[in-house]
């Protein structure tokens, strides 16, 4: 990516200074690594398979909101650095693959909601209770927040896409 560098660095340079696109490419390794391990993490809390069971439905969507962060990271970390480094196709792959995610967030989220009042049933402790509704507190931030995220994600890459294009 050729900018203006606040620091400049003399021709020849070597080492961290000699490149001054280092943290583009330390980004753009991070977010790789970030999305791998957390699309392995998401993957494992859903595998075996066992829809139809009310309380791994709602214990798995809990779960993998929580393990999203590091995901959702790699796909901002990946978007920043292929579009420092001008990969489209890499921008390309994160556009498709948030897109998907705010789809499969939105079933996700449909899935608790359906065994919230199952689960409600279930609990007659208050202290049972009151970390139930404290679960789903989190959730529905969560249910809002992902999609979003995950939508400006696209459109950021879109527009970069766009802008590459025009080049």
């Amino acid at each position: 990516m050729k900018t203006d560098r606040i620091l400049a660095v003399g021709e020849g340079g070597s080492g961290l200074l000699g490149d001054p696109d280092w943290p583009w490419t330390v980004l753009y390794g991070i977010g790789w690594l970030f999305l791998i391990v957390g699309l392995v993490d998401i993957a494992l809390l859903w595998y075996p398979f066992r829809f139809g069971v009310p309380e791994y439905e709602f214990a798995s969507t809990g779960s993998m909101l929580d393990a999203l962060p590091l995901f959702t990271m790699g796909l901002a970390f990946l978007l920043a650095g292929a579009g420092a480094r001008g990969n489209a196709s890499v921008a390309r792959l994160v556009v498709v693959i948030a897109g998907i995610m705010a789809v499969i967030v939105v079933a996700a989220v449909g899935l608790y909601a359906l065994t919230v009042p199952l689960a409600l049933k279930s609990v007659s402790a208050p202290d049972l209770k009151l970390g139930l509704e404290k679960s789903m507190a989190k959730v529905t931030v969560q249910a809002i927040a992902y999609p979003v995220t995950y939508i400006a994600i696209v459109l950021k890459g879109r527009r970069l896409l766009a802008r590459t294009r025009s080049k």
